[in-house]
């Protein structure tokens, strides 16, 4: 990307580092957009801004590990209890033993 480019011209580019932080957290990449996070935070040490946006990914990280359940049923977080409990017995369908035989 341009991102990329340009810090190969110049490693301490701090925008284009947190243009491309920016773009890892969007496409849900965590782990690398700590890790530019923190090679913008060693530059610029006293910035709080960079320290919670660093703070902000980590969280995010360490969300994406948890299981999503919303997710594996394929509804909204905002799903009430008939949206859960239908999609959550159409998902036991498809993995019933019975079904396999």
């Amino acid at each position: 990307s341009d991102c990329d480019k340009a810090l190969e011209l110049d490693p301490n580019y701090t925008k284009a580092m947190l243009r491309r932080a920016k773009c890892y957290m969007e496409t849900e990449q965590y782990e690398e957009a700590v890790r530019d996070y923190e090679n913008v935070l060693k530059s610029n040490k006293g910035n709080m801004e960079y320290r919670q946006l660093l703070q902000e990914a980590k969280l995010e990280l360490k969300k994406s590990k948890r299981k999503d359940y919303y997710k594996i049923l394929g509804v909204e977080k905002t799903a009430n209890d008939d949206e859960i409990k239908k999609a959550y017995r159409k998902r036991a369908m498809v993995h019933h033993p019975d079904r396999h035989s």
